[in-house]
């Protein structure tokens, strides 16, 4: 949905369906992106200075000699290394990359600018989407405390802490062995990937869309 870029890709569609796109996704800088490959190659062995005139090649060909064992094990490891602090970087670790190339602007705020203004979208995801991203993770039952504990380290910053645990209370007890919050992670996930994202920008972009093109749906 990025259609505004000095390559006038936009021109190559006049309407769209987007299936599960998680708006609420952080995008990578540039430099961000650059130091997450620099940890997968040392991850995978392959960061090692040498005295060749094209190094940067030889680590990705060294990586590109690894299985594609030792690639998925490298790339467990990196999880989280970037924005721990972000509840995405525990759900999806690899994200697009804000290049100003083919991305200069999260589609998020392209859709709220209006840069699809002219074209007809079609938008949704399923309910419970982000039950997938959770229960993908691994992990033992997530208890009471620790799920609190968690919604503190991701939403403290925003002061919305307590607003959350009211929306998404746990559905376990103080004392409830082997009872498993992970359930109310999943709704938070498919609200904060998902659902809350996507109801926002096509509702500003219902406001800027071209009356004779530009149509919104929402499923």
């Amino acid at each position: 949905l990025k259609n505004d870029t000095n390559l006038n890709y936009h021109n190559y569609f006049n309407q769209a369906i987007a299936q599960s796109p998680p708006l609420g996704l952080l995008y990578r800088t540039k430099s961000e992106a650059t130091d997450e490959a620099k940890k997968l190659l040392e991850k995978l062995g392959c960061n090692q200075p040498n005295n060749d005139k094209n190094p940067e090649i030889k680590k990705w060909e060294c990586a590109r000699s690894k299985t594609w064992r030792e690639v998925l094990d490298a790339q467990n490891k990196v999880r989280g290394l970037i924005d721990a602090d972000k509840i995405s970087s525990i759900i999806e670790p690899w994200t697009p990359v804000l290049d100003d190339i083919l991305l200069d602007k999260h589609p998020y705020y392209s859709l709220i600018d209006g840069r699809s203004w002219n074209k007809k979208i079609m938008m949704g995801h399923t309910t419970g989407e982000g039950d997938i991203f959770v229960y993908a993770v691994g992990g033992v039952p997530l208890g009471k405390r620790e799920y609190q504990l968690l919604m503190k380290k991701f939403f403290a910053k925003d002061n919305i802490y307590n607003e959350v645990l009211k929306q998404y209370p746990s559905p376990c007890g103080d004392f409830a062995p082997g009872c498993d919050a992970r359930s109310a992670l999943g709704r938070i996930a498919s609200s904060y990937l998902f659902d809350c994202p996507i109801r926002r920008a096509l509702g500003r972009r219902s406001l800027t869309i071209d009356p004779n093109n530009g149509v919104t749906y929402k499923y």
